[in-house]
């Protein structure tokens, strides 16, 4: 049985930072559009829009069998629950000093953080998160952390706790 959340990167932030991304695209080209290559550098720009839209839309928090899948692609991790440190798994207050730093790969716009990133700590995490609300740690024995944003932070720890993963619904924005 699988457990999935939305992760709730498609929030009024996250869209409005790709809708300003469009505009500076329409910006840049709206005075010289007779030209071929300022409607390749519109379509490229429209394109991008539509791809974090679409990203955001789709990021997920799915548990199945033994498995946790996190993000949207491009920027998916799949982990097994072995790998997991399911006992130090803990919700993360707005007011916690832990802190994403430098995107290392991946989207880092307002509202949507979605990819692999260095932190304060200094060990690296894969993060799907949409902002410093609800937010989830969730330890591993790889070489990076998983952070992520759900609507039910608790229940999520929760269910990772007790190895029963459950419906944690998708965050407010």
């Amino acid at each position: 049985m699988a457990a999935a959340q939305s992760l709730g990167l498609l929030n009024p932030k996250s869209i409005c930072s790709t809708a300003c991304i469009l505009a500076f695209g329409l910006l840049a080209t709206a005075q010289s559009l007779h030209e071929t290559a300022e409607w390749f550098g519109l379509a490229l720009c429209s394109a991008l829009a539509a791809l974090l839209l679409i990203v955001g839309a789709r990021a997920r928090l799915t548990v199945r069998g033994q498995r946790l899948d996190v993000g949207a692609l491009p920027y998916r991790k799949r982990v097994t629950l072995a790998d997991l440190h399911l006992s130090a798994v803990r919700r993360l207050e707005p007011e916690d000093p832990f802190r994403l730093r430098w995107r290392l790969n991946g989207i880092g716009l307002p509202g949507m953080c979605l990819g692999r990133f260095s932190t304060n700590t200094g060990r690296p995490v894969f993060a799907a998160v949409a902002g410093r609300r609800h937010r989830v740690l969730i330890p591993t024995r790889l070489d990076f952390d998983i952070l992520v944003t759900v609507a039910d932070p608790d229940a999520l720890v929760r269910a990772l706790k007790e190895g029963s993963p459950q419906q944690c619904g998708t965050p407010g924005a």
